[in-house]
C-alpha cells in the first residue's frame, strides 16, 4: 500500500495504527481521569507513595511491553536478544522527545528513524545502532 508516496505493508500499517491508538487511549487516561491523575502523581514521587500505604507495582508497564513484543514478533528476528535494538531506539527516543512527554516521544521515535535511514542510506548500513548510542551521548 502506499499512503501519501510512502510505501507500506499491511503489517506496518497495523503496528502505526495501534502504536497511535494506545498513544492517544493513555494520553487522554493520563490527562482526563481521576486514576490517571493518580497514577501520575504517585510515579513523581514513588517513596512517598510507599510511605503513605499506596501499593507502587509496574502492571501498565507490564501491559504495554507485551503489547510491543507482540507488534514487534514479526519484523524482527527470533533471539534471545530481539528486543535489545528496539529497547535502545525507544530509550533514545525518550531522551530525544523528552521522558515526561508521551507525543514528544513519539516525535523523536521520527526523527531517529528518519536520521538512522540517512546513516544507513549515506554511510553504512552497519553504523546504524552505533549512531544511536552517540545520539544518546550527545543529547544527554
Amino acid at each position: 500500500m502506499k499512503v501519501g508516496g510512502v510505501a507500506f505493508t499491511s503489517n506496518n500499517l497495523f503496528i502505526v495504527i495501534v502504536t497511535f491508538v494506545l498513544m492517544l487511549v493513555l494520553y487522554l487516561f493520563f490527562k482526563y481521569t481521576k486514576i490517571g491523575l493518580f497514577m501520575l502523581a504517585v510515579a513523581m514521587n514513588v517513596q512517598t507513595s510507599r510511605l503513605m500505604g499506596i501499593k507502587v507495582g509496574p502492571a501498565a508497564c507490564e501491559i504495554l511491553g507485551g503489547v510491543a513484543g507482540i507488534l514487534i514478533a514479526p519484523v524482527t528476528f527470533l533471539d534471545p536478544i530481539m528486543m535489545g535494538e528496539v529497547q535502545s531506539k525507544a530509550f533514545a527516543s525518550s531522551v530525544l522527545g523528552g521522558f515526561l512527554s508521551l507525543p514528544g516521544a513519539i516525535i523523536g521515535g521520527l526523527v531517529i528513524d528518519v536520521l538512522e535511514n540517512l546513516v544507513a542510506g549515506y554511510i553504512s548500513a552497519e553504523l546504524k545502532t552505533s549512531f544511536i548510542i552517540l545520539l544518546i551521548i550527545v543529547v544527554l
